[in-house]
């Protein structure tokens, strides 16, 4: 399987909180991992902040469509300052943390 990196800061910007662009980068991330067959990078690099609306429509929503094993299988974070860090494994975990079932695979922070 190749690997492909994706530069959050080129694509999105250094402060990062519209769901809508988080969503545009999540399809690239399942077109690139389903079509093409890479892992995915997803590099933070440069980016001061991220809401909490746009970690949860990236990181969130795809883990609770693919699955944490899906997840960890394909996606890599890389070079998230640690308020970038928070923010995303806070919106993983309040949303997969949230169902009702099997609260096993929550996310530590």
């Amino acid at each position: 399987m190749s690997f492909r990196s994706i530069n959050i800061l080129t694509s999105c910007g250094i402060d990062l909180s519209s769901r809508s662009r988080a969503s545009a980068v999540r399809n690239e991330i399942l077109q690139a991992v389903d079509i093409l067959g890479n892992r995915i990078a997803v590099d933070f690099d440069g980016v001061r902040t991220v809401s909490h609306s746009f970690a949860d429509e990236l990181f969130a929503v795809l883990i609770l469509e693919r699955g944490e094993v899906w997840f960890r299988e394909n996606i890599e974070v890389r070079n998230a300052n640690p308020n970038v860090r928070y923010a995303l494994l806070e919106a993983i975990s309040e949303r997969v943390c949230s169902r009702p079932i099997d609260s096993t695979s929550c996310v530590e922070h």
